[in-house]
């Protein structure tokens, strides 16, 4: 029945409606305006172009995005609540999420970022935010563990204790509640100890002990060994060995003058 219609196909029907075709071996159509069944056993019910269409005016009409001519989605003027949280990117299979996170990450491996803690927040490389209401805002291999603890970027640092911050660096480490460590602080710490150490004429052996250097040796004042007598006005270029600080220690008080033994003047 119908008018205009075009059946092709071995086996083919068209039931009725106008200008349909059924071009696909043992297809049919079974009516409606203009459908096209060109695979073989193919069925096309009429009107299914129609109802798409006003059934996709309906759905795109209640959701708060819009479509624009680039292919965006953009977002009504409205204000949006997430209650469960946000990813951008990657879901990451090793991280087990918080409630009210975000985090953007672009892998979904070990490398991915883990907002785990309530509240958290994680951006970067392989960064974990574990504590409560924890951040990490950039870098790589970064974790804030403590609550309200953030890590501001670097490599490998970590922030152990609540209210803590490492603000970059590498393998910077802030463990103590309130604590706050500035990037490169371990760096200088090593450069200055090297520098002030290759200054002074001792060596630091394995068993800890100071070693002079193979050099001479001036005290104008004099030397003390063991303990200073609270007792004793020292003498210019004296030498004592004491092994208490009270009445029994050892007082040179003569200029050049030398006490051993005990609770000798």
């Amino acid at each position: 029945g119908g008018y205009g219609n075009t059946a092709s196909g071995s086996y083919s029907s068209v039931s009725g409606g106008f200008e349909n075709s059924a071009s696909g071996d043992y297809s049919s159509v079974s009516g409606g305006s203009q459908n096209l069944a060109s695979s073989e056993s193919l069925s096309v019910f009429g009107g299914e172009d129609i109802i798409k269409n006003e059934l996709q005016s309906t759905f795109l009409s209640v959701i708060p995005f819009t479509k624009d001519a680039g292919g965006w989605w953009v977002a009504d003027m409205a204000m949006f609540r997430f209650p469960k949280g946000i990813v951008v990117g990657a879901r990451s299979s090793r991280c087990t999420y918080g409630e009210a996170t975000l985090s953007v990450s672009t892998e979904d491996d070990t490398l991915g970022n883990c907002p785990e803690g309530d509240g958290s927040v994680t951006f970067g490389r392989s960064n974990t935010a574990s504590g409560k209401w924890s951040s990490v805002l950039g870098g790589y291999g970064n974790t804030a563990s403590g609550k309200y603890a953030s890590v501001l970027g670097g490599s490998e640092n970590t922030a152990l204790g609540d209210y803590s911050s490492v603000s970059g660096g590498s393998n910077n480490a802030a463990s103590s509640d309130g604590s706050s460590v500035y990037g490169g602080e371990d760096s200088l710490e090593k450069n200055l100890k090297s520098t002030i150490l290759s200054d002074i004429p001792f060596t630091q052996d394995a068993l800890g002990w100071w070693v002079a250097d193979m050099a001479m040796f001036r005290f104008p004042q004099g030397v003390v060994i063991g303990a200073r007598s609270s007792r004793c006005a020292y003498g210019d270029a004296t030498l004592s060995v004491s092994t208490k600080d009270d009445n029994f220690g050892n007082c040179p008080e003569g200029d050049g003058s030398v006490t051993f033994g005990r609770s000798n003047t």
